[in-house]
């Protein structure tokens, strides 16, 4: 933000030039906007610890710098007058008489914005009745929706603990905050360095969910040609837990039978197991849902991972259990390679009503 108020000190002595004056207004318009943006992320976020609060505040601070550096030097640089600090730019924002008018009402609505989606609102208010050209309102749509994107991007800051390491107490103290969202886009992420056995096995007896992180890219691909409103995220809820551990717990019937059990640490560690598969497949279950299978060998057995996607667009553990031998021997696996392996192929298996396989071989 030093720059920009470099700028301001300048705008009476050094930059003199309407264009200039111009758009240092229209960028501290904007830099108004994110930074309100910020306070009103930090206060939609619950009650915490002082000591998580403060954390949560840098990473606000930075996703806000970030933000706004993106937003600067992308959509507002290329759309900006002739000339600023001697370099030429782009005239988008120079047609005459079309850019003036943009510029005018792009001021009046910042001047009357407190937040971002009050400034869309208002642009689109003030200019309904202004006969803008085609390439004037692609660029105000293009400025709307790239200031939209990085409002939603900070906002989402504040309620995601990917990059912190937080305690196991105050993992369990967000969880049970009645007044915090399990699902939707102001539900917590928790990241999967918040997920240990501890955390799982208090998901499980005090019937809790949590989500963990975004889809990877490879979960992504996968699920491409599926329309999905919001990012997709990674969850993990009491009753796949419950589920996983009746079917390949250590008192089940298949560990009985031969196959190694699965645990709380197991279960901790599903998303790495995912995120490191050797091989990861888009398929269909006995009931024709599809699901994504994810296979990872270790020493002489293969873990297996199943997820699919809910009606809340959350990419749900459904069942892991661990088969004994190769992977690649897996029936799953088997079926799966014979149709090429791309993306959109699809088998059918009995994965998610079973859990494991008595024979090991599912």
């Amino acid at each position: 933000m030093q720059f920009l108020n470099k700028l301001n000190e300048f705008k009476s002595d050094v930059f003199t030039t309407p264009k200039a004056k111009e758009y240092i207004d229209i960028a501290s318009g904007f830099h108004k906007l994110f930074k309100n943006d910020a306070k009103i992320a930090e206060s939609l976020k619950p009650a915490i610890t002082k000591n998580l609060s403060q954390g949560l505040a840098t990473t606000l601070s930075g996703a806000l710098k970030y933000q706004w550096t993106k937003f600067t030097l992308g959509t507002l640089y290329r759309n900006a007058p002739d000339r600023i600090l001697g370099v030429k730019l782009p005239k988008a924002l120079n047609e005459a008489t079309a850019g003036a008018a943009l510029k005018y009402h792009l001021k009046r609505a910042l001047e009357r914005s407190h937040s971002i989606s009050e400034f869309s609102k208002n642009l689109e208010l003030s200019a309904q009745n202004a006969k803008f050209s085609n390439n004037t309102l692609k660029i105000i749509e293009e400025l709307t929706n790239s200031i939209k994107q990085a409002s939603e991007e900070i906002k989402e800051k504040a309620f995601d603990f990917s990059n912190q390491k937080l305690t196991n107490e105050q993992i369990k103290e967000l969880l049970n905050n009645a007044e915090i969202p399990t699902s939707g886009r102001d539900a917590i992420t928790f990241g999967v360095n918040n997920l240990n056995p501890e955390i799982v096995e208090f998901l499980h007896k005090n019937n809790k969910k949590m989500i963990i992180e975004k889809a990877s890219n490879k979960e992504l691909e996968l699920l491409k040609d599926a329309n999905f409103k919001q990012n997709i995220r990674a969850s993990l809820d009491h009753d796949a837990i419950a589920h996983i551990l009746k079917r390949n717990g250590v008192n089940s019937v298949n560990v009985k039978n031969g196959e190694s059990p699965i645990t709380y640490d197991d279960i901790a560690n599903y998303r790495y197991i995912v995120n490191n598969a050797d091989a990861i497949l888009r398929t269909l279950d006995n009931e024709d849902k599809e699901v994504i299978s994810a296979f990872k060998q270790i020493n002489g057995y293969a873990v297996v991972v199943e997820q699919a996607v809910n009606k809340k667009n959350e990419l749900v553990l459904k069942t892991m259990f661990k088969s004994n031998g190769d992977y690649k021997n897996n029936d799953v696996y088997k079926e799966f390679s014979s149709t090429s392996l791309d993306a959109n192929a699809k088998v059918r298996h009995r994965l998610s009503s079973h859990g494991g396989a008595e024979k090991n071989n599912t």
